[in-house]
């Protein structure tokens, strides 16, 4: 979220807000530098900056207004971030779990596969086409919201109760977020938290991960330079 406010000088001012990690920071930089008009010589007039929001007022009110808007939407931020804190308790039934893809380094092309593997807590299973271990069944391994026509597999092993996932694109400009889904079943009377199933994969065993590039029409090993984050679809 960003919030800008043009005070008695003339002065923009962003503020930052990262609501997810409870982070503000705040830039000044000259009004002239801006693109849009307030369309208005109301001194309280607003218009969307961003995403965000642009308040034109004297710098008292807009302090306070600043100092409301962060306490009124840090608070938000975190109901609507609950479910993705380490602290979430898996409840019983199904539950999703996310997996999305972030660089180590500046990748030379776009990444194209990834071979993976997570571990499940006790309480935690995976549908399988034989109800043992074996390929995991189809509608519990879905698209990402960043791959919407990957090509995804996965495979279980009861013994180690390691799920064994892969993702193929031939999307060329994917680089980061979410690409696979991986629906559980949550055993009743556990209490698995978000948390304890990062740190029992942590980091996340990458086994492969490859990019295809077009000008030598072959591939590159990514492997050391891609990391797996888990979530949970809310």
């Amino acid at each position: 979220m960003i919030i800008g406010v043009i005070d008695s000088q003339n002065t923009l001012m962003i503020f930052h807000l990262f609501l997810s990690h409870e982070e503000k920071s705040a830039t000044r930089i000259p009004s002239s530098f801006c693109t849009w008009r307030l369309g208005s010589s109301d001194p309280t007039a607003t218009t969307t900056l961003s995403g965000g929001l642009l308040m034109k007022m004297s710098p008292k009110l807009g302090l306070i207004g600043v100092l409301l808007l962060f306490t009124a939407l840090s608070g938000c931020g975190d109901s609507d971030s609950s479910q993705g804190t380490d602290s979430y308790v898996f409840p019983t039934g199904t539950s999703t779990l996310t997996f999305t893809a972030m660089s180590t380094s500046q990748l030379s092309t776009s990444i194209s596969g990834i071979d993976f593997s997570v571990t499940l807590p006790q309480g935690m299973n995976v549908i399988t086409a034989n109800g043992d271990s074996g390929p995991i069944e189809t509608a519990s391994v879905t698209a990402g919201s960043a791959l919407p026509d990957a090509t995804l597999a996965g495979n279980y092993s009861a013994s180690t109760r390691t799920a064994h996932l892969s993702m193929a694109t031939t999307n060329e400009s994917y680089r980061t977020g979410e690409f696979l889904r991986l629906a559980c079943t949550v055993d009743p009377n556990t209490s698995i938290t978000l948390g304890s199933l990062k740190n029992a994969n942590s980091p996340v065993l990458i086994q492969k991960a490859v990019g295809w590039d077009p000008s030598t029409t072959g591939t590159v090993l990514l492997t050391n330079q891609v990391r797996v984050t888990i979530g949970v679809a809310h």
